[in-house]
């Protein structure tokens, strides 16, 4: 009985020891840390795919409402349809772009000059890049979407803002005669309303009791800052955990996460000790039916 005993307990206690060894193998190597950080990474690439989705429904939404390639005196109708788009245009071949902006922002000197800059920029985009630009609608039309999601940067008020912009082709555009289109939203309307309310949406939800998957709270804030210029309502201003770019839509903007009440190096902690004490209860066990026998 006893060499019985001894056969079963003796590779049992080496496990044990063999664990304890690992765990802590595992802690000075923080992998525990790494495997909970690729956990809260992958909450932040859902985030990002949530808030994409949210993105084109809106892109697409305001992109019905765009005059066709023969009415582009209605550029100010769908401006004055539409506040939170700052600028729009038609380009319908070369030297042909008509780019109209917000007209009663057109007294503000900053908001001028952008307007002239991005007038340019267009006109210099869609001359010699219109080729490239309608094979990529053609790709992006195939997998659903009709539309291109950009950005270009603008200086306001002492400061880079992010400002997205949406390409698309305009009704009446022909195989023969392709034409483009497009409009920018505005910043303030990003930055203040678009992400304050996806963000506080898109975000995974998760059982608060479990303390092994504690309340998050994300932000956004662009490579130019590091504040950032978006959170969800419980974001204590605090460092985030994680940051990751956007690698979709949003090109130029970073999410980051926080936890509520700990951090990630804490939740490696307990998650070790709970090891231990587990490895712990083992071993007194077989003691205990070791001194039993």
């Amino acid at each position: 009985m006893l060499l019985l005993m001894l056969a079963v307990m003796l590779p049992a206690a080496a496990l044990i020891i063999a664990s304890v060894l690992h765990l802590r193998e595992l802690q000075r190597k923080k992998e525990i840390e790494a495997v909970i950080s690729r956990d809260y990474l992958e909450t932040l690439a859902i985030a990002e795919k949530r808030i994409d989705h949210r993105a084109y429904k809106m892109a697409e939404e305001i992109q019905q409402t765009f005059p066709d390639i023969d009415s582009s005196d209605e550029l100010d109708d769908f401006l004055a349809k539409h506040p939170n788009v700052s600028h729009a245009f038609l380009w319908t071949g070369k030297g042909h772009l008509d780019f109209e902006s917000q007209p009663g922002r057109m007294d503000d000197p900053e908001f001028h000059d952008e307007s002239k800059m991005l007038a340019s920029d267009v006109e210099d985009m869609f001359e010699s890049e219109s080729k490239m630009y309608l094979a990529k609608l053609r790709k992006l039309e195939a997998g659903g979407h009709h539309a291109i999601l950009t950005y270009d940067w603008v200086f306001r008020n002492d400061k880079w803002h992010y400002l997205p912009e949406v390409l698309f082709i305009p009704k009446g555009s022909s195989p023969e005669h392709p034409a483009f289109a497009g409009f920018a939203i505005d910043p303030d309307y990003f930055e203040k309303t678009f992400f304050p309310q996806a963000l506080n949406e898109v975000i995974p939800s998760e059982e608060r009791s479990d303390p092994s998957h504690p309340e998050a709270s994300i932000m956004v804030r662009s490579v130019k800052d590091q504040s950032p210029f978006a959170a969800s309502a419980c974001w204590n201003g605090i460092k985030p955990e994680l940051e990751r770019p956007f690698d979709g839509v949003f090109q130029g903007l970073v999410l980051g996460i926080a936890l509520h009440g700990t951090t990630i190096a804490d939740l490696s902690r307990r998650f070790a000790r709970q090891q231990f004490l587990i490895l712990g209860a083992l071993s007194l066990l077989m003691g205990d039916r070791k001194s039993g026998v």
